[in-house]
């Protein structure tokens, strides 16, 4: 804790009091009080020296004497004298006291201040001379560094670096022109100087000696910038170089030599080349190319496009340059989408394919096709949009007409009743129609891509692909332009029998399958084959018991005829001539044979149903054709069949009669309820009457009859009739 000198000086005065009383106490024993008082007195100034003495001291002197004299003195009764003198004593002493203590201090400072002051500028004088030489120190590192680093870039440099003295002479060169790397310039580095006889300008014109850059610089005392050089090598090559060219000079003005750097631009300017030709190509590309060039500014004004525009236009850049495309060749309904598009594809949204249409000087509306893409500057700035356009307009037509070409073929085959395939070169589906998916359960999606082997898995044997295409190519007359049987697989996986049509189309290079389900054809046949056989059998067995009768008689003559041949030939004559009769007589049964079985037919059914069956015949036919004579039989046992079944009639009537010299008509009514329009299409028993009509060449036709009933009318001709 500190202690103020005010305090300090209280604690001494009363530290001097008990000093005073103790001292007096104990001189008191030893001497008189003469020599007391002069002790004490002395004592106390010695005292208030040695504590520093101070104003205060007079009061503190005051108060030792009054309490050391006064209880004596008042008691001899001369207090007051003493008092005074003791008082003028104190304060003088007091005083010298005080005056020589303050003058030892103040010289005690002032010397202290010298001091200090003396070791602040030697400390001060110390430090400059110490950061003087960390200074110097750390410059002379940094100059050792900047040398060094200065030496190091010089020696790093790809581009050649030469000093030059001022006469012109080399001083000092880095590795990029010295001779061992096979350098042009190390050579021309190298004396004599003045011979530049494979140096050239741009222009590829010679360069003087006083052309060359670092003579100019020495010359003129200035500094020469981005000469091109060319170096020409005995080869036929040329290194291009960059040369400056920078005089230096002493402090006082004084020319120390040149600087000369060679950056080597060899590459730049075979780029530079290839970009100039690459323009010149682009601009005969754009001015030649039959598509429009189209260039427009950030606002949609028009920059630039080629002569092609101008052809197809009517305008000439000179009269439209910087003028609105939008409004000068865009029509009321494009303008506002068009330019909306415009400001999208500024910022990089990809236009391809685009038409629209634009209006020409004389009014005529084109479409064109347009591809577009931003153009920016080396620094990103965007310049404007490259559009680039393709007249469609003949095209579109085309396209139109093709479209409607295409939904007629469309409509057609999706109406045809037969399955319609159109098949690649690689066997692969392409087409199918509406039948095609109904035939073989599979939707278009389903079939299209799909190996044609997996639909037909007979028509192609060989698993290589491309076969029909090389098949062709061997047997061109073996696969197209015929129909013939073959088998199918549905989707299902179930196999049924088609009857299949090849044919080739040259363009686009396509086979057509023209494709007819052959099941109820199979089985009519079939039917047609058992119904025949039943029927030939049935009817020869019919004719077989009418002439059977006549042959077994004929047997029996024969056996007469052995036997009186030789005993009496006249009657043996006689046997002859009648077995030829019989024999006449039972060839014209068999080939009436038609009639007969038609006539058995109306009594079967007269008999069978209770219906009134007639048959009618106004003159006799005999055909010489067994297979006709059996199909119409057996078309008529069906029409009978059908009305009986389905009519409910009271009258059949079955007509055979000639027509002309060689038809033939055979007639089967009834007087029934008839048959529904759908039915007369659709019915099994039918489609065997036709096909059989169609297997003998005749002409079937079904109609209502006024005013009921049905009429079965098949007429044949060319028809061989026999007497």
């Amino acid at each position: 804790m500190r202690i103020s000198s005010g305090t300090r000086e209280y604690m001494v005065a009363m530290l001097m009091i008990c000093m005073a009383i103790s001292v007096r106490l104990y001189l008191e024993r030893i001497f008189d009080s003469s020599a007391r008082l002069g002790l004490e007195f002395s004592v106390l100034g010695l005292v208030a020296v040695v504590f520093g003495g101070g104003p205060c001291f007079i009061a503190m002197v005051l108060c030792v004497l009054a309490a050391i004299v006064w209880p004596t003195r008042i008691a001899e009764n001369t207090a007051s004298v003493e008092l005074v003198f003791l008082c003028l004593y104190g304060t003088v002493i007091a005083l010298v006291t005080d005056f020589t203590r303050r003058h030892y201090q103040r010289d005690r400072r002032r010397l202290e201040e010298q001091v200090a002051l003396f070791k602040s500028r030697l400390q001060q004088a110390s430090s400059s001379i110490q950061e003087r030489s960390e200074a110097r120190r750390e410059m002379e590192r940094s100059l050792h560094f900047n040398e060094a680093k200065l030496d190091a870039v010089f020696q790093t440099l790809n581009e050649g670096v030469v000093i030059f003295s001022p006469s012109g002479q080399l001083m000092e060169t880095n590795h990029a022109v010295r001779p061992d790397n096979h350098d042009t310039m190390a050579s021309l580095m190298q004396p004599p100087f003045h011979t530049f006889q494979n140096l050239i300008h741009p222009d590829f014109t010679p360069l003087l000696p006083g052309e060359h850059p670092v003579f100019r610089a020495l010359r003129t005392r200035q500094p020469v910038r981005n000469v091109e050089i060319g170096f020409a090598y005995p080869e036929g090559s040329i290194a291009w170089r960059l040369v400056n060219a920078r005089p230096v000079f002493a402090e006082g003005g004084n020319l120390l030599g040149a600087v000369a750097s060679f950056f080597d631009i060899t590459e730049r300017k075979k780029a530079e080349d290839a970009l100039r030709q690459a323009h010149d190509l682009s601009e005969a590309i754009i001015n030649t190319v039959p598509v429009i060039v189209l260039l427009l500014d950030t606002m949609g004004r028009i920059i630039r496009f080629n002569p092609f525009m101008e052809r197809l236009a009517g305008w000439s850049l000179k009269e439209i340059r910087e003028r609105d495309w939008f409004e000068t060749f865009l029509t009321g309904t494009d303008r506002v989408a068009s330019r909306d598009l415009f400001h999208k594809a500024l910022f990089g949204e990809t236009s391809r394919g685009l038409t629209n249409a634009i209006k020409t000087k004389d009014g005529k509306i084109l479409d064109i096709d347009w591809y577009t893409v931003p153009l920016k500057a080396t620094n990103g700035k965007l310049i404007g949009l490259l559009c680039a356009g393709r007249d469609v307009t003949d095209l579109k037509r085309a396209e139109a007409l093709e479209r409607a070409n295409q939904a007629r073929l469309r409509a057609i085959l999706d109406t045809a009743s037969d399955a319609i395939i159109t098949i690649g070169f690689d066997d692969r589906i392409q087409s199918v129609n509406v039948s095609a998916e109904k035939l073989f359960g599979c939707s278009a999606q389903e079939c299209i891509g799909k190996d044609i082997r997996e639909l037909i898995p007979w028509l192609i044997q060989d698993k290589s692909e491309q076969y029909l295409a090389r098949y062709l190519q061997i047997y061109p007359t073996r696969v197209t332009g015929t129909s013939r049987e073959s088998s199918a697989r549905r989707k299902d996986g179930s196999i049924f029998p088609i009857d299949l049509s090849l044919t080739q189309i040259p363009q686009p290079p396509l086979f057509t399958a023209i494709i007819r389900d052959a099941t109820n054809r199979k089985e009519l046949e079939r039917q047609v084959v058992e119904v025949a056989s039943e029927e030939q059998r049935r009817i020869g067995q019919d004719l077989h018991d009418t002439i059977g009768q006549e042959l077994t008689a004929l047997n029996l003559q024969l056996v007469d005829l052995a036997d009186t041949f030789n005993t009496d030939p006249s009657a043996a004559a006689q046997t002859v001539d009648r077995m030829n009769r019989t024999l006449q007589r039972c060839k014209r049964e068999l080939r009436i044979g038609l009639m007969a079985a038609l006539f058995d037919l109306a009594e079967r059914t007269r008999q069978e149903n209770n219906i009134n069956c007639t048959f009618e015949c106004p003159e006799t036919v005999a055909l010489s054709d067994n297979l006709v004579a059996t199909h119409l039989y057996l078309i008529a046992q069906e029409a009978v069949h059908n009305a009986v079944k389905h009519a409910r009639p009271q009258i059949i009537r079955i007509t055979l009669e000639k027509e002309a010299a060689d038809g033939l008509m055979l007639r089967v009514s009834d007087d029934g309820i008839g048959m529904a329009t759908g039915a007369l299409n659709s019915g099994l028993g039918l489609r065997i009457m036709r096909n059989r009509a169609s297997i003998i060449g005749a002409n079937l036709s079904i109609e209502s009859a006024a005013p009921t009933g049905m009429v079965v009318t098949c007429k044949l001709m060319g028809i061989a009739h026999e007497k």
